[in-house]
Formats: C-alpha cells, sequence, structure tokens
C-alpha cells in the first residue's frame, strides 16, 4: 500500500514539473495569435492621455504620469505608456535572440511590437512592447502562462485620447528623456529592479479577487 502511494506522489509530483517545463514557444505563439489578433473593447481605468482594461486578479498599485505599477499573485508588472510613439506612429525594430526562452517580433492590426522572455533561475523575465506600450516584469515560473494573458488583455486594450495636442507631447517628450525608461529598447530593468527591492514585501489582499482575466481567453477556445 505505501509503495503505491508513493507512486502516486511520484506521478503527480512529476505531472506538476511537467507543466511548466512543458509550456514551449508555440504555446505562446497560440496565446498571442488568440488575444492579439482582433482589438479588444473591454475598458476599466482611464488615467491621462490613455485608458485601458485590467483583467481580473490584476491591481493598479501606483500611477506616476506614464508609468504605472501592477500587481498580480505575487507578481509586480510595470507598464509604460509611450505617447511620443503613438503621436509619430513610429515603427519597432527587434532583432531575434536565440539564446532566450523567446525572442520575436510582432505585428498585430498594424503595429509592431515584440515579446522576450528570459529564463531565470526560479523566475522569468518578460518585456511585451505592443500598442505603443511596454509591460516588464519578473514573474514566479507557474505564472508565465498567465502573465502573458494579463500582458495581452492589457496592452491590446490600451485606447488613446486622440485629440492628444503637439503641446502635450512635447511635454511628454521631455519628461520621457529626463527619465532612464529605454523605451523600445531591450535592456536590463533599472527602476523595475529597485521597486521590486523596496515593495517586495507587498502582500495580496485578502478579499480575493478572483481568477485572473482569462475567463474570455477560456471561453473562446
Amino acid at each position: 500500500m505505501k509503495k503505491v502511494i508513493l507512486i502516486l506522489f511520484i506521478i503527480i509530483f512529476l505531472s506538476g514539473c511537467m507543466k511548466v517545463s512543458e509550456f514551449k514557444s508555440n504555446d505562446v505563439d497560440s496565446i498571442l495569435n488568440r488575444l492579439l489578433k482582433e482589438k479588444t473593447s473591454l475598458v476599466n481605468n482611464s488615467s491621462k492621455g490613455y485608458k485601458y482594461y485590467l483583467p481580473l486578479g490584476v491591481e493598479l498599485i501606483d500611477s506616476n504620469d506614464y508609468n504605472e505599477e501592477l500587481y498580480s499573485h505575487g507578481d509586480y508588472y510595470y507598464l509604460y505608456i509611450d505617447l511620443v510613439n503613438y503621436y509619430y506612429n513610429e515603427d519597432i525594430e527587434y532583432s531575434t535572440n536565440d539564446n532566450l526562452f523567446y525572442s520575436k517580433p510582432i505585428n498585430y492590426n498594424n503595429l509592431s511590437g515584440y515579446l522576450e522572455i528570459e529564463e531565470l533561475s526560479d523566475s522569468y523575465k518578460i518585456e511585451l512592447l505592443y500598442n505603443h506600450s511596454k509591460i516588464e516584469a519578473f514573474v514566479r515560473k507557474e505564472n508565465l502562462k498567465r502573465a502573458i494573458i494579463n500582458m495581452c488583455y492589457i496592452l491590446n486594450s490600451i485606447k488613446f485620447n486622440k485629440n492628444l495636442s503637439s503641446l502635450e507631447i512635447g511635454d511628454v517628450n521631455e519628461q520621457f528623456n529626463e527619465e532612464v525608461f529605454g523605451f523600445y529598447t531591450p535592456k536590463k530593468i533599472g527602476n523595475f529592479v529597485e521597486y521590486i527591492e523596496e515593495y517586495g514585501n507587498y502582500e495580496e489582499p485578502t478579499d480575493g479577487t478572483g481568477n485572473i482575466g482569462n475567463e474570455e481567453y477560456n471561453q473562446s477556445e
């Protein structure tokens, strides 16, 4: 009887490990194609010059002009909004890095960008750029799929105020030039790492926020 229980335990343990290790590039491609192929009309959060959708289970922690800190299931996302690129509608050039877990340029609805995923010892570093915006994050390995889905929903839902003036864009451009954040240039995260070190002890609320916003994703399958 003990041998049967031990065997069952090993099977369950190995099955859990395989779920993470078997998540491959094709799975990422499938999520991108499913969630970015068509624009979404979902919106539940507004900010200066833009609005977007936060999936269930993702919280807005702090907002500073065109940079926002988000939190989901123990992971922090850092959202950058580039109104300058939106105003001038510049193309994004990206070269793939074969040394990474995932590295590809993306283009949906005439919007270019890239997804870059670096596998670390106990987490993944993700950079998803799309729709004149970018999200950077370090996520737990078991949260990789959840994070990609969340990021796709957020970036695909961003809607800009079409009445943005050139004066406002000039102000934003000057602000970005003063910041260390480098849009559209894959790099090591600077201030984001400092943010995690400072706020890394944030505790998830106990009132329960439900699952992430992949109910729509799952229902469409």
